[in-house]
């Protein structure tokens, strides 16, 4: 498997046996996923733009991106496993109305309608973890003026 070919061996950080923190060992992880390497990966995206009227038109769009689980780190970080991302489906739309010859264009967008928590880094070093979020939620309208 890829994975032994490119990391046959790297650190982990494993617990201390009294309670000041973690410390860091060689573990073999020959066989172990690549970082950063999903399983699956799937997108879709869509648009269409119709007339509303001779004048009018309208835009609507979106794409879908699917990412199965996957490691930050190799061996998820250590015995406490914490560094890496579930499972994630990410879905952003946009829509917008305008005149056809440019001019106005008015329109609303929202970036993970859904609201899913996911990571951007996460690593699990001898003082405990740190996960970082990425983006949350993002949602807000626009207007252009072409001229």
């Amino acid at each position: 498997d890829a994975a032994s070919l490119f990391q046959p061996s790297t650190t982990i950080t494993p617990p201390l046996p009294i309670p000041i923190g973690l410390e860091t060992t060689a573990v073999n992880l020959a066989g172990a996923p690549l970082t950063r390497s999903p399983e699956h990966t799937l997108y879709a995206s869509a648009y269409v733009d119709f007339d509303l009227s001779e004048d009018w038109e309208a835009k609507l769009g979106g794409i879908v991106r699917y990412t199965s689980e996957f490691d930050f780190n190799p061996g998820r970080g250590g015995v406490l496993g914490l560094d890496f991302q579930d499972d994630l489906t990410i879905v952003n739309l946009h829509g917008s109305v305008g005149q056809i010859d440019g001019g106005v264009e008015v329109g609303v967008y929202v970036n993970i309608l859904f609201d899913v928590f996911h990571l951007n880094f996460v690593t699990t070093g001898q003082t405990g973890a740190y996960r970082g979020p990425a983006l949350p939620r993002t949602y807000g309208a626009f207007v252009s003026f072409e001229f």
